[in-house]
């Protein structure tokens, strides 16, 4: 019976030994997730049942498949291909030794790889946009256990001319605008583990910068292309270059910015490589191409009718004279109130009635006017009309006088116009004599027209009291005659005239006379052909003269008031030669009356009585 009962005391002591350890390891779990993406970092825990505590005590942790995934000293999981492993938790439990199992799948990620970034545990934290030129800085951070996990960080930039980043401190430079680039941290945590996260950052100015202007580019249209800053100030900008999407259809020059539009449809991208203080930016404009157009505004308030100055020119036919204008094939004028007039130049159809229109039945008081042409030449013997408001585009215009030197140019004569809005400018030739005068508001910027073809400038801002615009882009050398141009233009101060080189005037009469402002230095204009020098600086009483005695004026022969009045004027003109004795007692009188030179010992070699103060006549005028 004994022998009996020994093995049956034996089997139950296993059987209760198996059944007590395998309800140890029931009672526990490992928590986390089942299935993984391969790269992705994870903790996991061992729970007992329902217990949200960890189990205390040490746990020793396995991988069946240490190629599909790794597991560390604290339970964190890092999916390294794809497959399946068994993790193990070993571990003591009431002094017992308890062991949990869990089954991991690893599969591959098929979304993006931002997407894909968020999941592996690592991640890149800092500002996604750069500014350029302002340093920013970026650090990882761990999901799972925060940065403790860290070891190293190297970092690199996917195209370090964009975006430069610091190899260890991760602090990122912006170099040149663009909407992406990636930042890529290399990280290596404290088990020797490798990952790769990457950060797209967007580089963006310090500051706004935009290329300027309309949107729309008009065939025929030369202008210049400038950049503009949100804070108005372009002090940062070293160089710009400029280029354009199709040459064929607009061609810009690289360095200047000045373009040719050669078609009226479809659209162009002009590109600018602007070099700054703090690094590079790149800029594009979408423009809309459009047949060269003339825009005009006109203020309907104070007159419901325009008419517009296109030149005209007569032909004979059949022994009659008929008018056509002076543009080549069919143009449009869209007179802004929803009606249009298109003209046929090949056709004897034309009448000048169509270059006028009744706006009596139009409810604005505002209308615009778009001339769309291959050429548009303008009628220098009409003005534009008192109710022209502004000039927005000028596109393929043409102001050119073909008349005799004293006719006047007579399309902005005493209009009350303040300024013109357009970019662009017209082409000029010929004489424009007169062309401002007296438009006393008028203080536009011409400061981009091209007045290289012009050959009399007489009058030309005669009477323009508010206008005091810069002028030093005009090429004058081919200007013959000054007189009268800044005559009574109270507020002019001469911007920009220093540069001028009028070696081809003969006469500059009464130039400057009662420009009560006007203070540039002339020492470096070429006078050795001007002649009649009378009134030049009459009234101008706050030029002093700075310069003028470089002045080679032995050609002259006529200074009559010259200096009258100028009270401020001081600078001595010993340098001066009045070679040619003069061919009446009237020739230089009062040359000096009442100016700032007074003494004689300051006045020119040459200068009799008559200059304004009494002193002797050189014997011998050819003597030095």
């Amino acid at each position: 019976m004994k022998r009996v009962m020994l093995p049956i005391l034996v089997f139950l002591a296993t059987l209760i030994s198996i059944s007590c350890n395998q309800s140890v390891q029931d009672s526990y779990s490992i928590e986390g997730k089942g299935t993984m993406y391969v790269g992705e970092v994870v903790n996991s825990s061992v729970r007992f049942r329902s217990s949200e505590a960890l189990v205390p005590g040490d746990i020793t942790w396995e991988s069946s498949r240490e190629d599909v995934a790794t597991v560390n000293h604290l339970g964190v999981i890092n999916a390294l291909a794809e497959g399946v492993t068994e993790i193990s938790a070993t571990f003591k439990s009431n002094g017992k030794t308890a062991k949990a199992t869990k089954s991991i799948r690893t599969v591959l990620f098929d979304g993006s790889f931002s997407e894909r970034s968020s999941l592996l545990g690592y991640s890149i934290m800092g500002d996604s946009e750069v500014r350029l030129g302002q340093p920013t800085q970026l650090t990882v951070f761990h999901g799972v256990d925060n940065s403790n996990t860290v070891s190293s960080v190297t970092w690199s930039s996917e195209d370090p001319t964009i975006a430069s980043v610091g190899v260890n401190s991760g602090i990122v430079t912006g170099h040149t605008l663009s909407s992406s680039v990636y930042i890529t941290a290399n990280i290596q945590d404290t088990h020797e583990n490798q990952y790769e996260v990457a950060y797209s950052v967007a580089v963006i100015p310090a500051k706004t910068y935009e290329i300027l202007g309309s949107k729309k580019l008009y065939r025929g249209q030369h202008s210049t292309l400038t950049i503009g800053t949100s804070d108005s100030d372009t002090s940062d900008i070293i160089s710009v270059n400029w280029s354009s999407s199709d040459d064929t259809a607009v061609s810009v020059d690289e360095k200047s910015g000045k373009i040719e539009v050669k078609k009226g449809s479809g659209k162009v991208v002009i590109s600018a490589i602007v070099d700054t203080t703090s690094g590079s930016i790149i800029l594009d404009k979408v423009f809309e191409l459009q047949n060269g157009a003339l825009i005009l505004a006109y203020d309907l308030s104070l007159d419901r009718a325009v008419t517009l100055p296109v030149s005209k020119f007569s032909i004979v036919e059949n022994g009659k004279v008929q008018e056509f204008v002076a543009i080549q094939h069919v143009f449009t004028i869209d007179w802004g109130d929803g009606t249009e007039s298109i003209i046929d130049t090949t056709k004897n159809s034309y009448d000048k009635k169509m270059l006028s229109h009744d706006y009596s039945s139009f409810p604005n008081d505002t209308a615009v006017v778009t001339i769309y042409g291959e050429s548009i030449e303008l009628d220098v013997d009409t003005s534009f009309g008192s109710n022209l408001a502004d000039i927005e585009n000028w596109g393929n215009t043409k102001i050119i006088s073909r008349h005799a030197d004293t006719h006047n140019v007579k399309l902005f004569q005493e209009l009350d116009l303040v300024r013109f809005s357009a970019s662009d400018a017209p082409y000029l030739e010929g004489s424009m004599i007169g062309l401002f005068a007296h438009s006393e508001n008028f203080n536009g910027d011409l400061s981009n027209w091209d007045m290289s073809n012009v050959s009399h400038m007489d009058n030309m801002f005669v009477g323009a009291t508010n206008f005091n615009g810069d002028l030093s882009s005009w090429d004058v050398s081919r200007v013959e005659s000054f007189d009268h141009m800044f005559h009574g233009a109270t507020a002019f101060e001469g911007l920009g005239l220093s540069s001028w080189n009028p070696s081809r005037a003969t006469t500059m009469e009464g130039m400057f006379a009662g420009a009560t402002s006007f203070d540039d230095n002339l020492g470096g204009w070429d006078v050795s052909s001007v002649k009649n020098f009378d009134q030049m600086f009459q009234d101008a009483t706050d030029f002093i003269g700075i310069g003028l005695n470089d002045w080679d004026v032995s050609p002259g022969s006529r200074w009559n008031s010259m200096f009258e009045n100028a009270r401020r004027f001081n600078t001595p003109l010993t340098g001066w030669r009045m070679s040619q004795r003069p061919s009446t007692s009237l020739t230089n009188t009062n040359m000096f009356k009442n100016s700032g030179l007074q003494n004689p010992e300051n006045h020119p070699f040459g200068c009799d009585s008559n200059c304004g103060v009494t002193h002797p006549d050189p014997e011998d005028l050819s003597a030095e």
